[in-house]
């Protein structure tokens, strides 16, 4: 493995890359080609329409390593929570808006706020849109991937929202 070259300057997994800062404080960012695939196959199947609950199944039964048991598995500390083995939606969602995916470094901002950055949406009042470096390192997929996901996600989002206020508004309705 290619840890062995650069030991002075890893930094860490960071969810399937491997981050390290050479002396001059470049970033180098490397694949983790072990599991660049589940990243791939996270990105299709919600693209797809596949529910994440549903993407977190298929990705358990096929024991793909969420990002803590991958950093366990290479020897690295994690921070330990209940379920550290098993697939959930808030892991899925840092996959799925991390512009690291895309081929691109934050240089500022949060990684969250990246969905505006990529849909072309206007971003909420008080969110500043991530500052990034594009192409700095190797996408494992493509920026119109990471826009359609982008998409994909605040209308997902629209479509909750308006149902939840539909719920509230038929309670309202039905106790007057």
């Amino acid at each position: 493995m290619f840890l062995i070259h650069f030991p002075h300057y890893i930094i860490g997994l960071c969810r399937y890359f491997f981050v390290f800062f050479l002396p001059n404080s470049t970033a180098l960012v490397m694949i983790d080609t072990e599991v660049a695939d589940y990243v791939q196959f996270i990105f299709h199947q919600y693209l797809e329409g596949i529910s994440l609950a549903q993407i977190c199944k298929q990705l358990n039964e096929q024991g793909a390593p969420n990002p803590a048991l991958r950093k366990r598995q290479l020897g690295q500390k994690d921070r330990l929570s209940k379920d550290t083995e098993r697939w959930n939606a808030a892991s899925l969602n840092q996959i799925l808006f991390n512009p690291m995916y895309a081929g691109d470094w934050i240089l500022s901002g949060r990684v969250w706020d990246a969905v505006y950055l990529y849909s072309g949406k206007p971003a909420p009042a008080g969110v500043e849109l991530p500052t990034v470096e594009e192409n700095h390192h190797e996408a494992l997929i493509s920026r119109e991937d990471m826009k359609r996901a982008s998409l994909k996600y605040l209308q997902d989002r629209t479509l909750r929202t308006a149902k939840k206020q539909a719920v509230r508004q038929n309670a309202t309705n039905q106790t007057h």
